[in-house]
Order: structure tokens, then sequence, then C-alpha cells
């Protein structure tokens, strides 16, 4: 379904709506900056973190209040201080000197910096503890009107219990 909506994927039937209008070509339709993916494994640089959350961006070109805020709902913001350099830290081809929850996570900040309409999450909590998993589904959609995610997640995610208000969600279930 996520490979669909975002174009990768021929759809079998059926439409795909955008606020009430049909897009009849998603490839060209929900790219960025209308929308923002994140894979369950994401693809990090031998970088620093920071380059890696602004991922082609310039510094100039983001106000570091919403680089600090991306770095906060994606429940980063401990990590990043613990590490030696902060945000200059370099993580490592793949990012190696993450662990797997903190490369899920500076993926979200990433796709978060750029302030997309439409949020796609496939599995990103699937490395975290349940506290952080919680907390990270509970920051996402806090005060983010008008913004839709769609969302896989293995079974018992914290995703099922997060509050969403004012936040339209897209979502199917595949068991097996």
């Amino acid at each position: 379904l996520l490979r669909v909506l975002l174009g990768l994927l021929p759809k079998d039937a059926g439409e795909i709506y955008w606020n009430g209008t049909v897009v009849s070509d998603p490839t060209t339709f929900f790219v960025p900056p209308y929308s923002s993916y994140t894979p369950q494994v994401p693809h990090l640089f031998s970088n620093t973190l920071q380059e890696n959350i602004l991922l082609g961006l310039s510094e100039e070109a983001i106000d570091v209040s919403a680089r600090e805020a991306a770095i906060h709902t994606a429940v980063l913001e401990k990590d990043v201080a613990e590490l030696e350099n902060g945000l200059q830290t370099m993580i490592g081809t793949r990012g190696i000197k993450l662990s797997g929850g903190q490369a899920q996570r500076a993926a979200v900040a990433r796709m978060l910096v750029r302030d997309a309409e439409l949020l796609v999450f496939d599995d990103v909590s699937s490395a975290l503890d349940v506290e952080t998993e919680q907390l990270l589904w509970e920051r996402l959609f806090a005060g983010r009107e008008g913004t839709t995610g769609a969302e896989t997640n293995r079974e018992g995610s914290a995703m099922a219990g997060a509050r969403r208000e004012g936040t339209d969600r897209a979502g199917a279930r595949h068991e097996g």
C-alpha cells in the first residue's frame, strides 16, 4: 500500500484521493516537499549526524528552531546531548556508530525537518524500546493539524495507542 501511495508500484484497482481530489499520478504528486518517507531500515551516510538529518539542505535553509523541533519530536535530543560532538558527530558508514533505534529516529528527524503534508512511516519504531516508541508516536502527531500520516508497524506497536487529535491517518493491516 505504501509503495502504491508513493508511486513506486502501480495500483491494481481503485483511486488515490488527496483532499477530495483524485491523484492521477502519485509518482509526481507525492514527492517532496509534499511528502516524506522513512523506511524501517534508514539510509544513513558517512557524514555528521546533522548532515544526515539535513540531507541536501543547507544549514542556512533550515531554521535552527525547526531542526531542534524535528530532533525533539524524533525523541533524539538526549542521544544528541550524549554524543561526543553532538550533531557534529561522524556516524560512520550506514550510521554504524548509532544504535538501530537512534538510526531510525535520525531518519524520522530528517523527514520532519522538511515539514511535509504527508508523512509515510514504514515500521520506523521497530528498534525502539516501548517507552521511546510511545513517546515518539505521541510527539509525531501532537499539534500537527493538516498533516496526514501513513504507517505500517508490527503487531503490538505502541503506535496503535498514540493520540492523533486533528491529524488524518491512513493505514492497512497485513497479517502473515
